[in-house]
């Protein structure tokens, strides 16, 4: 393949990549710990768009409670949207035939 064959490649790579950040960035992912008392919404482009806990966690005493289900919580949404970040990122790799080992 000639440079400017590739140059064109990565130039339809880069805006393909530049869509797939916009597509992210409007997908919302929520997590939620203890119940649902810690509620985290995150954006597939890996943003916390929203935190919110049940007034009945705050009461004193909880601390190390609330730490942990707000670690478990973005762990999760951030998890997801990893997840989903892969796929979307697979999809357009193939589609341009670029195989990238160990990205399911």
């Amino acid at each position: 393949m000639s440079l400017f064959g590739q140059m064109k490649d990565l130039y339809k790579l880069q805006r393909e990549a530049k869509k797939i950040q916009k597509e992210l960035s409007g997908i919302e992912i929520e997590a939620t710990a203890m119940g649902e008392d810690i509620k985290v919404v995150v954006s597939g482009d890996q943003k916390i768009l929203e935190l919110s806990l049940a007034e009945s966690i705050l009461e004193k005493g909880r601390k190390a409670d609330i730490e942990k289900g707000l670690k478990e919580a973005i762990n999760q949404a951030f998890k997801e949207a990893g997840k989903l970040a892969a796929q979307k990122s697979k999809g357009m790799m193939g589609d341009m035939g670029i195989n990238l080992p160990g990205v399911k």
